[in-house]
């Protein structure tokens, strides 16, 4: 389950990059007044994820067995490591789109929208369908994959409709509703840098006190 999870997670980081980006992108465009420019960088984005969601998807189709068999030597696991990936690979197609298609609406602050869809998917859709894949079906393990699946398929839709409507170009965000969206996720980010940045400020900081009465009696040359 853990390297299914691994592999999922590629996708996603993916996703979630070129939707930083997009964000980025289509604020920009839609600040300087120019919708035409937003639509087009949200394009550019969804075309450059499917160019990488089909690369991930031949290489999880072809190399599938061979992961597995890095890991594993037991050939049920393998070919349930393999079936699970057939899976994903299914699923990072609609996972990349999704959450590029969620950051452009973000971006333009339709963040009602993206909060209501990916609720109702994460929450209802993917729940009921686990169950269901899982118990109900038969499926197993395999099932909840089969959810996860059902979970992006129903935000791709969603996203997508949104996306091609339009109506997110128009909608105008207060300053005050700005700043409450974007500051805590700015101090998350700062947070991580600075957890990150820690242990080097220590060392700094170590290494100028145990040198800083060796600098201070260095004789001066004029």
């Amino acid at each position: 389950i853990k390297l299914a999870e691994a592999e999922g997670f590629v996708s996603f980081s993916f996703g979630d990059g070129l939707q930083a980006a997009a964000v980025a992108l289509i604020g920009y465009s839609l600040g300087e007044k120019d919708p035409d420019k937003a639509k087009e960088y949200g394009r550019s984005c969804r075309f450059i994820g499917a160019c990488i969601s089909a690369v991930l998807a031949v290489t999880y189709f072809f190399g599938a067995r061979f992961i597995y068999s890095l890991f594993f030597v037991e050939e049920t696991i393998i070919e349930y490591g393999v079936h699970i990936t057939y899976i994903i690979l299914v699923t990072c197609v609609f996972q990349i789109a999704q959450v590029i298609y969620m950051g452009c609406l973000r971006g333009a602050g339709d963040i009602k929208f993206t909060a209501f869809a990916s609720t109702i998917c994460v929450t209802v859709i993917r729940t009921v369908s686990s169950y269901a894949f899982c118990y109900i079906l038969g499926f197993g393990i395999e099932g909840i994959w089969l959810g996860v699946l059902t979970d992006q398929i129903g935000r791709f839709i969603l996203s997508t409709i949104r996306f091609k409507q339009g109506k997110w170009i128009n909608i105008h965000i207060p300053m005050r509703q700005y700043v409450l969206y974007f500051l805590p996720t700015s101090l998350q980010i700062l947070q991580r840098h600075l957890r990150k940045c820690l242990p080097w400020c220590r060392e700094l900081l170590y290494l100028i006190q145990t040198n800083l009465p060796r600098i201070v009696h260095l004789p001066l040359h004029h």
